[in-house]
């Protein structure tokens, strides 16, 4: 939820849900998408490929310059927005974090994981939740 209303991604394109006049509204805040695994809303949308994120001010599409990394994005799952940008990637069990201008701030890797799938970055606490098969981890970054 950002800017209150609900966001949702469906085959190709992100619809903005808004309740206003006692009634539900939909529209389409971006179409023609391909490949998009996950995005994260602020005053901006920003939308997550296996290996690039764009941002999208106002609709128009803005390339993102991800940091030079030795392993780079390859295969991003999720996408966190909050004052920094957190990438997850399940497969490499790692968390990449990223302020809004493209600089990295940190990876943290998961190297005692089985199998992670999601996460959830609680800035003000500094906690990270990792979910990994039937356990949840609470890490302090």
């Amino acid at each position: 939820m950002a800017n209150n209303a609900i966001y949702a991604l469906t085959d190709n394109q992100i619809v903005k849900v808004s309740y206003s006049r006692n009634k539900y509204q939909t529209q389409v805040s971006l179409a023609n998408l391909t490949g998009v695994r996950d995005f994260g809303v602020d005053k901006d949308i920003y939308v997550l490929t296996a290996d690039k994120l764009t941002k999208y001010t106002s609709g128009n599409a803005q390339a993102f310059p991800l940091p030079n990394m030795t392993d780079a994005l390859t295969n991003g799952d999720k996408i966190l927005v909050a004052s920094n940008l957190y990438i997850f990637e399940g497969n490499k069990k790692r968390l990449i974090m990223i302020n809004k201008n493209g600089s990295l701030i940190n990876q943290i890797y998961f190297p005692t994981t089985s199998n992670p799938t999601d996460f959830y970055v609680d800035e003000g606490s500094r906690s990270i939740y990792l979910l990994d098969d039937n356990k949840l981890y609470k890490i302090t970054f």
